[in-house]
């Protein structure tokens, strides 16, 4: 795909990593007020950037300027993050999977199985895979791309947070049900097996050198080796009080970066967990982490953050020009043309000054 950002976390691993640099100090170039809270995430494809806000508003801007190209009511509230392809993009809203021209917001298909009124299709992101499209909720759907038509569809009746969904490899889909993780063949679409979690799953699942990385609801991080299907490790970030991980993790190169709801940050060798280093911010983070080049990029709820992934180094922060929101930064950033795009009470474009 020509999109630089086409999905919740950028790639269907989730793993938050852009290989490109993005020039710093940052900025904010514009920021975008006409929408509602926007608690599910960005995509970006060269031009364009797309985002739903919490009353339902489907919006698709010039990345530079921040003017709108096209406008779509989901008719309802949406804390879901879009997808892109080449000529689709695909989303949720309340009762329908939807797909959409990404030129000028034209219905291309929308479906209405399961349908039921009263629960939410669009709190996570949608996952490609080859000619299918899959959206989970309440149900795991699996429609084809082309027509809408259902390929497959279970009851698995557990309602996600934003920062979870289905992530994939070539082999393998990993569903995120409450607490486990059930794991269908790519090839047949048939489950192959589960993988139980001790508590329920609140971000993620992440796939990254044969692990999988998940977000629970007591403070913890599990990670789970996808040989062995059991888990390789864990680690609880306070024991003393259980808050929900709600920021996803990110990876690269081995080592995965996480953020506790306390505001610290770490960095951990995947394989085996020892801690390299560890960074006090004492800002609540609840927005998935990016990895853009050597630098981590992280959202608080007051400030955007960056720190050197290799040591854990103080680069940069930027307070947002509203300092307090009242409902947590759940929103997955985006990055794509030197852009850093994040919701929030608004839509912020960063930037750096001299470029």
């Amino acid at each position: 795909s020509t999109s630089a950002w086409p999905t919740s976390g950028g790639n269907n691993e989730r793993t938050g990593l852009l290989y490109k640099d993005i020039p710093f100090p940052l900025e904010i170039a514009w920021t975008f007020s006409e929408c509602s809270p926007i608690l599910g995430g960005i995509i970006a494809s060269k031009n364009t950037i797309y985002f739903a806000d919490n009353q339902g508003t489907l919006y698709a801007l010039e990345n530079n300027s921040g003017d709108i190209r096209w406008t779509y009511s989901l008719g309802g509230s949406c804390c879901g993050t879009p997808l892109l392809t080449d000529n689709r993009l695909y989303i949720g809203n309340s009762y329908e999977a939807l797909c959409l021209n990404p030129e000028n917001g034209e219905v291309i298909w929308k479906s209405e199985a399961n349908n039921q009124k009263t629960r939410e299709k669009s709190s996570n992101s949608p996952l490609l895979i080859r000619d299918c499209v899959i959206f989970c909720d309440d149900y795991f759907t699996v429609y084809n791309t082309e027509n809408g038509e259902v390929v497959t569809t279970k009851n698995i009746g557990s309602e996600p947070h934003a920062n979870t969904g289905p992530c994939a490899d070539s082999e393998y889909i990993y569903i995120p049900i409450h607490k486990k993780i059930e794991i269908l063949s790519v090839h047949t679409l048939r489950s192959i097996g589960e993988i139980k979690i001790r508590s329920k799953i609140t971000s993620g699942p992440v796939l990254h050198n044969e692990h999988l990385i998940v977000g629970l609801n007591d403070s913890s991080i599990e990670i789970i080796s996808t040989n062995t299907m059991k888990m390789s490790w864990n680690y609880t970030f306070n024991k003393r009080e259980c808050k929900l991980v709600l920021s996803r993790p990110a990876c690269s190169s081995g080592l995965l970066f996480a953020a506790d709801p306390f505001g610290m940050i770490y960095c951990f060798t995947l394989s085996t967990g020892r801690l390299m280093w560890e960074h006090h911010y004492f800002e609540r983070i609840d927005s998935p982490l990016i990895i853009c080049n050597n630098k981590l990029l992280i959202t608080g709820n007051e400030y955007i953050f960056a720190l050197s992934i290799h040591d854990g180094g103080f680069l940069w922060e930027r307070g947002f020009d509203n300092r307090k929101v009242p409902f947590p930064v759940t929103s997955s950033p985006a990055i794509v043309d030197n852009y850093l795009y994040i919701g929030r009470d608004k839509l912020y474009a960063f930037k750096c000054s001299s470029h």
